[in-house]
């Protein structure tokens, strides 16, 4: 897609993006995650640090040793594939970014399309670097009346009509778990800049792209939206069903996800659990009803199945080919036989931590595997860039140094 990357700086990565560099300036999970996609799929990507502490995300930790660790959980993850330049961009000079930025093929920047990269805006950029994708996130966007307004992930749950889904309708809405919002926003910030690419290619030109988290976050959950749009009808906050009974029964070692929408299959449920009288009841024959019941229909599956072990039920009811789910802790989600035999996670060895598994990119491509690289060490690789990138030598590289612009 790009032209080759030579020279000793130049990481030797294999994927469908090797050959293009990407740099990632600011710090938030949306573009480390976008950064992140971009490098698991082949990209040199060179995350711009501050020297002295690096990216914040290095120091968060919700362990008690964190302090002692050299990278918390969320830094591991957001940041495999990556090489660190540890750099103070506002203290560096046109000289020491240009050549770092001609070199680039896409920018990845936590902020609007009116932020600036150390002394360049934004229209600098694109007039001084024709050719490179500046990909903006944020998380309202360069344009509109939320333009100026802080946001995070709870936020953007919200505003994206998630949280208004989310929970018992008798209850308060509920965020989804773990970040979703920014990483969905940094995949379709990831999306852009492929794009951004292969547009290049047929007209020579590079483009500024404007990445709305909000948006990103809407557009996942726009079905519930799109029922009002075109039927005026509101769906509420309903965790206990979708065209049929949907619930949660506990076993003797955990919780089964019951997912039974059909006809048939909630006929096959009601022998699965030795309740034919269930398929009798006429009130039971239509979803409505079967919704309207769903407490009674939780009770009878818990009194047949609380006895078994979450993977008994749920290989008997595969035998019955009935839609149940097993809900798997954060730890036996690591074990997961699909994850297994599809070879998803990967293994770095991480200096002061040892073995540490992340997934892959969740796609295979026969023809150029996805092979991520361990997370970086702060400013693993500032002086091989400003060598071979900017010509520097040992005693200028060591005067930046000594002035703070590098560390």
């Amino acid at each position: 897609m790009t032209t080759p990357i030579t020279g000793p700086d130049a990481e030797r990565r294999s994927g469908p993006l090797a050959g293009s560099r990407v740099l990632e300036f600011g710090s938030s999970t949306a573009t480390a995650y976008a950064a992140k996609l971009l490098g698991d799929l082949g990209a040199d990507v060179l995350k711009i640090e501050p020297p002295e502490r690096g990216d914040p995300s290095r120091g968060r930790s919700r362990s008690g040793d964190g302090d002692q660790l050299p990278a918390s959980a969320e830094f591991l993850y957001f940041n495999t594939s990556k090489r660190s330049v540890a750099l103070q961009t506002d203290d560096a000079s046109p000289e020491i970014l240009a050549p770092l930025l001609e070199s680039a093929d896409i920018v990845i920047l936590a902020g609007r399309t009116d932020s600036s990269v150390g002394p360049f805006t934004i229209d600098e950029l694109a007039s001084k670097f024709p050719r490179l994708i500046i990909t903006c996130v944020s998380p309202f966007g360069s344009t509109g009346p939320y333009r100026d307004f802080q946001g995070n992930p709870l936020a953007l749950a919200a505003l994206g009509c998630w949280a208004a889904t989310c929970g018992a309708p008798d209850r308060e809405p509920l965020q989804p778990g773990g970040s979703l919002a920014d990483t969905v926003t940094g995949a379709y910030a990831a999306l852009a800049a492929i794009g951004g690419l292969e547009l290049r290619e047929r007209t020579d030109r590079g483009d500024v792209i404007d990445v709305c988290g909000h948006e990103a976050a809407l557009t996942c959950t726009m079905l519930h939206p799109m029922r009002w749009e075109y039927w005026e009808e509101l769906d509420g906050r309903h965790s206990d069903y979708m065209t049929g009974p949907s619930y949660f029964v506990e076993c003797t070692d955990g919780y089964l996800g019951i997912n039974v929408l059909t006809t048939p299959q909630w006929e096959l449920q009601c022998a699965f659990i030795g309740r034919g009288e269930f398929i009798a009841d006429e009130s039971l024959a239509e979803a409505e009803g079967r919704l309207a019941a769903i407490d009674s229909i939780r009770e009878a599956t818990q009194q047949a199945l609380g006895d078994k072990s979450t993977h008994e039920a749920f290989h008997e009811a595969q035998e019955w080919r009935l839609p149940f789910g097993l809900v798997p802790s954060p730890s036996e989600a690591l074990e997961l036989d699909p994850h297994r035999a599809r070879d998803y996670f990967c293994t770095h060895d991480i200096p002061g931590v040892g073995p540490i598994r992340t997934p892959r990119v969740p796609f295979v491509m026969g023809a150029s595997p996805s092979a991520p690289t361990p997370p970086p060490a702060l400013g693993n690789a500032t002086d091989a860039v400003m060598q071979s990138v900017l010509g520097l030598d040992a005693a200028h590289i060591q005067q930046l140094r000594q002035e703070g612009v590098i560390g």
